[in-house]
């Protein structure tokens, strides 16, 4: 294997346990982006050094030596973690007792500092006096880190194969780093280190899927700019977090791929070319993996959370105007409850725009037009039409909806077009509205508008107003 490609490998597998190391132990947004860095960086810095070292420049007797001090102090601590996480209801290590963590910071912050001088004077001088220690340390204090910092949703509750696989996942950024560090000269240890961490996946996959419907790293994309400067930074740093979480998965998924190609049959060629150095077929397993993961985490369209909206629209008519890649959405809002009005919206965006802005004006309702539209809304008999997002070039869609009396869609099996009644009630709205345009809030479309629908339009944006439980499990429409 030349340099190149040997660079290239110890790259990838690096990136991956950092990558993962700090996603997979951070349990929120905020622990990820500003101190798991360090408390976690510096360990896994010390096992690629210390990998490195021993399989380039100890002896054998150095290797077994390590190899079997390092044994004994994981298989000891692997214990301790499966008797705590499986015995235990709830994280014994969840709430520090105030008094004591002054404590544990500074045992951190002192274990740290071993960790980065021995990491220094191993990759400089390739030996250090702190290495054992710092090797004896790192066990117990990479699941004491991890436990500090675990999301309580996923506490194994008693059950030991949940333990167990999220032991493997607490060891999946160790294998990595210590793949990375070994694979300049104990390659074949090495790329089978890296491929053990695939255990950690169902962990992985439980810890992002767990609640995938209500809540998944894509959607979090779909959430607005924010108005107020503390949603605005919220809302930045859930989206971070969640970018670093796929950017986690994308690269691990590439590190297993390319581990799988180094470990194959050496003999093995394709137009003259050793599969076993091929990089590409990780890349491509990694994008068929987040594609795949896109593809069923993001319909339909929806934001993270809940609201209650007491007031929403007795009538509602949106048409959707669609001519290439460009949409025009013209929204009417009726309210005969308290204060009778109209509002109108209009949007226009387009495919592969992220974020856009509707425009919005208020009107108060004429006599007459109330009286109209509250006879309609009364003699309404509607049903909840299917709803999907437009993908003919070219499309006129009217969707009409009455509070409690269900939704429809026009063009539809039956009708081509909307009543009469429905565009000129449409149309005589669409006139009321005197105030002033205004923009409303920016709206986010991680499908870059390719989710976004006719009920997205209509205010139905977040969670609860898109999914529910059927009794089988939360669904959405």
């Amino acid at each position: 294997m030349n340099r190149k490609i040997l660079a290239r490998t110890t790259i990838i597998y690096a990136f991956a346990a950092v990558l993962s190391g700090v996603f997979i132990i951070a349990a929120d947004s905020s622990r990820a982006l500003v101190a798991m860095p360090l408390w976690l960086c510096v360990p896994l810095a010390f096992v690629f050094a210390y990998s490195r070292c021993l399989s380039m420049f100890a002896s054998t007797a150095q290797v077994r030596a390590a190899a079997s001090i390092n044994g004994i102090a994981s298989i000891a601590i692997m214990a301790v973690f499966l008797y705590v996480t499986t015995q235990f209801w709830q994280n014994p290590l969840d709430k520090v007792p105030e008094q004591l963590g002054l404590v544990v910071f500074f045992a951190k912050i002192t274990t740290i500092v071993i960790f980065a001088t021995a990491t220094l004077f191993l990759l400089i001088r390739h030996r250090s006096s702190l290495a054992t220690l710092a090797s004896v340390l790192f066990w117990p204090y990479w699941f004491v880190v991890f436990l500090l910092n675990v999301d309580e949703r996923m506490w194994p509750n008693h059950s030991f194969a949940t333990a167990a696989i999220m032991l493997l996942f607490a060891l999946s950024p160790v294998l990595l780093a210590f793949g990375a560090g070994a694979v300049s000269s104990r390659r074949r240890i090495a790329h089978v280190a890296v491929l053990a961490a695939v255990f950690g996946v169902p962990w992985l996959y439980y810890k992002l899927e767990w609640n995938s419907v209500l809540e998944n790293a894509w959607i979090a994309f779909n959430l607005p700019q924010g108005e107020r400067v503390s949603e605005q930074l919220l809302f930045e740093q859930v989206r971070r977090y969640n970018g670093l979480a796929i950017v986690a998965v994308g690269v691990s998924v590439l590190a297993f791929g390319i581990a799988f190609c180094r470990v194959l049959p050496k003999q093995w060629e394709v137009r003259e070319k050793l599969v076993a150095e091929r990089t590409w077929p990780g890349a491509v397993a990694a994008f068929s993996v987040l594609a795949v993961w896109f593809g069923q985490s993001v319909l339909p369209y929806r934001i993270p959370g809940a609201v209650d909206r007491w007031n929403r629209p007795t009538l509602q008519i949106l048409r959707v105007e669609k001519h290439g890649l460009h949409f025009h959405e013209t929204l009417v809002d009726l309210r005969f409850r308290g204060y009778p009005g109209t509002t109108v919206t209009r949007t226009d965006r387009r495919w592969f725009e992220y974020t856009f802005s509707p425009r919005s004006a208020s009107g108060v309702l004429a006599e007459p037009l109330f009286k109209r539209a509250h006879v309609f809304a009364d003699s309404w008999r509607g049903e909840w039409n299917p709803v999907s997002p437009i993908w003919r070039w070219n499309a006129d869609v009217w969707y009409v909806d009455v509070e409690g009396k269900g939704l429809k869609v026009f063009p539809n099996a039956r009708e081509s077009a909307p009543p009469q009644e429905v565009i000129a009630i449409f149309q005589e709205a669409e006139q009321v509205s005197n105030t002033p345009t205004q923009r409303s809030a920016s709206v986010s479309d991680v499908c870059l508008g390719f989710c976004y629908d006719g009920l997205s339009a209509m205010g139905y944006t977040f969670v609860n107003e898109r999914c529910g439980n059927d009794g089988s499990g939360y669904v959405c429409r």
